[in-house]
C-alpha cells in the first residue's frame, strides 16, 4: 500500500484595515498554492505512472526521439485494449503538454496517407479484439 503524501505550506497574510485588499491577498495566495499543488500532483502522477508502466512492461522509451505513429502503434501492441458493447476499441487517452498538440495532430494525419500504417493499426485492432474476447469469455463471475 502507498501512503498519502503530506503537503504543508504556511499561509501568512498581512491584515491591513482595507477588507478588499485583504481578500485580494488571500485570493492571490490561494491561487498560488493551488497552482503549486497541481504542479506537485502532476509530478507525483507522472513518476508513479512511469514506475508502474515499467514494472508491468508497458513502458516505451523513445530516448528523446519525437512522437511517431510507429511508436504509438508499438505502445498499443503492448497494452490490453478494452472494447465497447458495439465492438469498438476504447483507446487510451494521450496526454501531453499543449505545445505538443499540433505535432501530435500532424503525426496522426499520416494515417490518411500511409496504407502501411493503417494496415498495421487494423492488424493490432484485430489482435486486441480477439485477446479481449478470450479475456471476457474466460472471466469468472462471482455468485
Amino acid at each position: 500500500t502507498q501512503e498519502f503524501l503530506t503537503i504543508k505550506e504556511p499561509v501568512v497574510i498581512s491584515a491591513p484595515l482595507d477588507f478588499n485588499q485583504t481578500v485580494s491577498q488571500v485570493n492571490q495566495r490561494m491561487t498560488s498554492l493551488a497552482q503549486d499543488m497541481a504542479t506537485h500532483m502532476e509530478r507525483v502522477f507522472s513518476s508513479n505512472f512511469e514506475r508502474v508502466t515499467a514494472e508491468v512492461g508497458n513502458a516505451i522509451n523513445a530516448n528523446g526521439a519525437p512522437f511517431t505513429l510507429e511508436l504509438y502503434l508499438d505502445a498499443l501492441d503492448r497494452i490490453d485494449v478494452e472494447f465497447d458493447s458495439f465492438g469498438f476499441p476504447i483507446w487510451p487517452i494521450l496526454s501531453g503538454h499543449p505545445a505538443t498538440l499540433e505535432a501530435l495532430r500532424r503525426e496522426f494525419e499520416r494515417f490518411r496517407s500511409s496504407s502501411q500504417l493503417r494496415d498495421r493499426a487494423e492488424a493490432i485492432v484485430r489482435k486486441k479484439r480477439e485477446d479481449w474476447r478470450v479475456r471476457e469469455s474466460s472471466r469468472r463471475l462471482v455468485n
